[in-house]
């Protein structure tokens, strides 16, 4: 996704925010998809949350949240912790879990009712807790 990259950076570039992934991935395979877009140097993937540590997605949230703890030495949860996604599932994360959910938008593409030519259809909602 466009922005993906600069956001990170961004937030790499602060001592006050620490970046991981929350995914319904096994952390081996995390690391890899980290790993081929070049991303595994922007998050901490020590802290992160994987489907090989529990398969409920929302209970990642918190299984980061202890672990960025006991590594930094902050205390996380619903006020302090920011769950970015861009599908549903990612967003019922975070309100389920115990971060803010905030979804990002990505062009879909469609086809026109009887048009060969794609239609490009963005779609973005912040869920608010």
């Amino acid at each position: 996704m466009t922005g993906v990259v600069a956001a990170l950076r961004a937030v790499r570039g602060r001592v006050d925010l620490i970046s991981t992934v929350v995914t319904g991935n096994l952390k081996a395979s995390a690391v890899v998809k980290l790993e081929a877009f070049d991303l595994d140097p922007l998050v901490d993937i020590e802290i992160g949350g994987y489907a090989s540590d529990v398969s409920h997605r929302p209970a990642l949230v918190g299984v980061a949240q202890r672990r960025a703890r006991d590594k930094y030495g902050v205390s996380l949860d619903r006020s302090n912790s920011v769950i970015i996604g861009d599908t549903l599932e990612d967003v019922r994360t975070g309100r389920e879990g115990e971060a803010y959910p905030s979804s990002v938008s990505h062009p879909v593409r469609r086809r026109r009712p009887n048009s060969n030519s794609p239609a490009r259809m963005s779609f973005s909602r912040t869920w608010r807790t």
